[in-house]
């Protein structure tokens, strides 16, 4: 609901304030990316699935060129520009994906735990990545994990949820105190 794919069956949804309606949907869902578990590309080249994202949405060729081929190198998968998408291993797959959500420079990113299909050195490697593009981006994002290790290195505040519910909320060490960062020593953190 959050990222107006569904529509709530009660209440609204607001974005900066602005209640989304069937007038103004397509606008605010354009301020926004998603990055599925799964990665949805579709049946063409890995260039084409990321600048063809940004060309639906009105960006010259030409910008969605450049927007495209900067976020493939930065996600390391700028080799692989002409490769079809269907080729791609999982990790490949999930950074194409990440790469066609940071071209759209969205205002928010919703990630839907987008590194639970990965092997471990793939998971910690694109962890890094974005945690360092989150940071030079200031991408305001709501990820969505079962993996408690993610969140510190991920997340600047928590929200716990319980039965669908919000139980706790803070930042990662009002959530889970100082025994997280004992618990988890060999994770690098970014507190």
């Amino acid at each position: 609901m959050l990222a107006l794919l569904q529509r709530p069956t009660e209440g609204s949804i607001r974005v900066d304030g602005e209640a989304a309606h069937n007038g103004n949907r397509l606008d605010l869902r354009r301020r926004m990316a998603t990055v599925f578990q799964e990665p949805f590309l579709l049946d063409c080249s890995v260039h084409r699935n990321v600048s063809w994202a940004l060309r639906i949405r009105g960006l010259s060729r030409r910008e969605a060129d450049r927007r495209t081929a900067e976020w493939l190198e930065r996600f390391g998968i700028g080799h692989l520009a002409r490769q079809a998408a269907r080729h791609l291993s999982g990790g490949e797959a999930q950074r194409a994906s990440l790469a066609r959500a940071f071209a759209l420079e969205p205002d928010i990113l919703f990630l839907d735990e987008p590194f639970s299909a990965l092997d471990y050195p793939t998971r910690n490697q694109l962890i890094e990545d974005l945690g360092t593009f989150l940071g030079e981006t200031g991408t305001t994002t709501l990820l969505v994990t079962h993996d408690f290790s993610e969140i510190p290195r991920l997340a600047g505040r928590v929200v716990v949820l319980y039965e669908g519910k919000p139980v706790r909320e803070g930042t990662v060490r009002e959530v889970f105190g100082e025994e997280v960062l004992k618990w988890s020593a060999w994770v690098p953190w970014r507190l």
